[in-house]
C-alpha cells in the first residue's frame, strides 16, 4: 500500500518528467533562434594559394544568407552553410560549428589545385576531383601544366594517374616538360629531348609504358640519333610504334598511319636499364 509519501514522490517525479519533456526543446528552440554570439574563421592554407580569405567568406556569405552576425542555425542549418560555401569554386571543404560560447567557426580548406589547365583560350586549375578555378595574375601555383580540347568526356582529370606517376618519380618529372591531349584524345608527353613527341594512349599500364619509353630511349635513340624519330607511340601493348622525321606532313600530336615511315620495336629488343643515359636529361 502507498504511503502519502510515496504518492507525493510519484507526483513531483511526473511533474519534473512534464517540465523537462516541455521546457527543453523550448529551450533548445529558443538557443537555434539566437544570433550567433560571434564568428571565427580557420582558413588552412597550407599551400599559400590565396584563392580565398575572411573577407571573401563575410561577402559570400552576405550575398548568400544576409550576413553571418544576423542569422542563426534554425535559420540556416550548418550543414546547408557547408553545402553552399563547399559548392564555390575557390573552397576544397568547409565544416561549420556552434562553440560552447555561441559562436560560429568556420574551418575552411582552399582549393587545392592539382594541375593547371589551357584549353584554347582558357585557362583554369582544377582539383583532385576535377572542380575549377579560373587562373589569375593575383596568384601562381607550381603544379603540372596539360593542354588539349577537353569536353564532358574527356576532361583534364583523367589526365591525374599519369601527372601523379610522373611527380612520383624524380627521373620522369625531368623527362617530361608538357602533357597533352590530341584529337583522338590519346594523352601527349612533351620531353625535354626537342625533336619529338610521345603517345602515351591512355591511363593503363602506366608503369609499363614508361619502362618500356625508358629502355626505347637507352638502347634505341643513341643508335638511330636523338632527330631520327618525330614521334613514339606507347599505346600497344608489347611494341613502341616510333614515326621517323622523314614522313608526309601530319599534325604533329598524331601518330601517322604510313606504314613506310614507321618502325615498330617488339619488347623482346628492349632491355629497361636501371636509370636513364647521361645524355638524356638535359639534352634541348
Amino acid at each position: 500500500m502507498l504511503t502519502k509519501t510515496s504518492v507525493i514522490r510519484c507526483v513531483l517525479a511526473l511533474l519534473m518528467l512534464v517540465y523537462l519533456a516541455v521546457m527543453l526543446p523550448l529551450a533548445k528552440g529558443s538557443a537555434a533562434s539566437r544570433p550567433y554570439a560571434g564568428v571565427q574563421f580557420a582558413i588552412a592554407d597550407s599551400l599559400g594559394t590565396g584563392f580565398v580569405n575572411a573577407d571573401d567568406i563575410r561577402r559570400e556569405c552576405r550575398r548568400h544568407f544576409g550576413g553571418l552576425e544576423s542569422i542563426s542555425s534554425h535559420r540556416i542549418p550548418l550543414y546547408a552553410m557547408e553545402r553552399v560555401l563547399g559548392e564555390l569554386p575557390q573552397i576544397e571543404s568547409v565544416n561549420a560549428a556552434v562553440l560552447c560560447n555561441g559562436q560560429l567557426r568556420l574551418d575552411i580548406v582552399p582549393m587545392v589545385p592539382v594541375a593547371r589547365v589551357f584549353d584554347r583560350n582558357r585557362s583554369y586549375y582544377i582539383n583532385r576531383s576535377g572542380k575549377r578555378i579560373a587562373a589569375s595574375i593575383d596568384y601562381h601555383i607550381d603544379v603540372p601544366v596539360v593542354s588539349g580540347h577537353f569536353d564532358s568526356i574527356n576532361t583534364p582529370a583523367r589526365l591525374l594517374p599519369v601527372l601523379d606517376y610522373i611527380k612520383s618519380h624524380p627521373d620522369l618529372n625531368d623527362l617530361v616538360s608538357a602533357v597533352n591531349t590530341n584529337r583522338q584524345h590519346d594523352i601527349i608527353l612533351v620531353p625535354v629531348i626537342r625533336g619529338h613527341v610521345v603517345n602515351f594512349g591512355d591511363t593503363s599500364l602506366i608503369a609499363d609504358k614508361f619502362a618500356r619509353l625508358k629502355s626505347f630511349y637507352h638502347n634505341v635513340m643513341p643508335v638511330k640519333g636523338w632527330d631520327y624519330y618525330e614521334s613514339i607511340s606507347l599505346k600497344w601493348r608489347g611494341q613502341i610504334v616510333a614515326t621517323r622525321h622523314d614522313k608526309p606532313r601530319a599534325d604533329r600530336l598524331d601518330i601517322a598511319p604510313e606504314e613506310a615511315y614507321i618502325d615498330m620495336v617488339p619488347d623482346s629488343m628492349l632491355t629497361v636499364p636501371p636509370q636513364y643515359p647521361p645524355e638524356l636529361l638535359g639534352r634541348q
